[in-house]
């Protein structure tokens, strides 16, 4: 049985501290570095980016621990939550369905395309999460 992380993970803070112009290709990079993530280690759950579909997006969670199975919310784009009811009864092996694919086409942000991916937008990216991912998971 799922719980939910007293805590969020607000990427938007983040990405809305950078300059207008970067915001949908921080998102999308975000999002692709999280999904990457989730496949790194298949035989280990936690890291995992789990989305559920919700009002006109999803919401999105990592598994920040494996027992008690907890998920924490990520705020990203529309920043979704769904009802802790829709969390509570999910059990490892649906979760482990529900990990999201860069590959599958579901989980690419809508507006991935409309900027140019440099390297330093990959680097921030790959920095932020390498600063914030350790404290989420030792907490």
């Amino acid at each position: 049985m799922a719980t939910t992380a007293d805590k969020s993970l607000d990427l938007n803070e983040i990405i809305w501290a950078q300059p207008r112009d970067k915001h949908n290709v921080l998102y999308g990079l975000f999002e692709e570095a999280l999904a990457d993530r989730s496949h790194q280690d298949l035989d280990n759950i936690v890291g995992s980016l789990i989305k559920i579909g919700w009002a006109d997006g999803y919401a999105a969670y990592i598994i920040v621990k494996a027992r008690p199975m907890t998920l924490m919310h990520v705020y990203l784009g529309d920043g979704w939550q769904v009802p802790f009811y829709m969390i509570r009864g999910l059990r490892k092996i649906d979760l482990e369905g529900m990990r999201d694919r860069p590959d599958d086409g579901r989980g690419s942000w809508p507006y991935f395309k409309d900027g140019e991916v440099t390297d330093a937008d990959r680097e921030f990216v790959k920095e932020t999460l390498h600063r914030l991912l350790p404290k989420i998971f030792k907490s």
